[in-house]
Parts: C-alpha cells; structure tokens; sequence
C-alpha cells in the first residue's frame, strides 16, 4: 500500500491489480470492486485527504473475502490514516 496526501477535498483510493492474479480480466475487477467496496467505509474515516494505492499480488486471488477486510482495516490502521 502507498500514500501520499493530496490537495483534493477527499481521499481517492486505487487499486493495482496484474494478470499474473488472473488472466480473465472478470475476475480482476471482481476483486478490485470488493476492495473498492471494502475500502469506502475506511476512506470516510480519514484525518486527512491521502491518494492511496493497492497493489496486490498473485496469492490475492486464494484468500477470502473477509480476508481482504481484515488486511485494509490492518493497513489503515498501521499507516495512522484513520
């Protein structure tokens, strides 16, 4: 995850994801849009105005979805952003 403060009135979050996750471009918005989803309710919840980046890697595409939960809420948190 990288951050970085912007000028913006809100935070904007993105994720990367390649096709070495999945070759079929449904699943890999799939997961992006869960994290998205996962994601806004922590965005809200911010100090500040942040860009924040998501780059996931392969082993991603084998984990649950509360999983992906748990590691944004972990990562938030570790990065003092809530």
């Amino acid at each position: 995850m990288k951050v970085r403060l912007n000028t913006e009135s809100n935070s904007r979050f993105s994720c990367v994801i390649s096709k070495k996750v999945s070759s079929s471009a449904v699943i890999r918005n799939r997961i992006k849009r869960y994290m998205h989803e996962v994601a806004r309710p922590y965005l809200l919840q911010t100090n500040n105005s942040y860009d924040i980046l998501v780059i996931l890697t392969p082993q991603v595409k084998n984990e649950e979805k509360e999983t992906y939960e748990k590691e944004i809420k972990l990562s938030f948190n570790k990065l003092n952003l809530l």
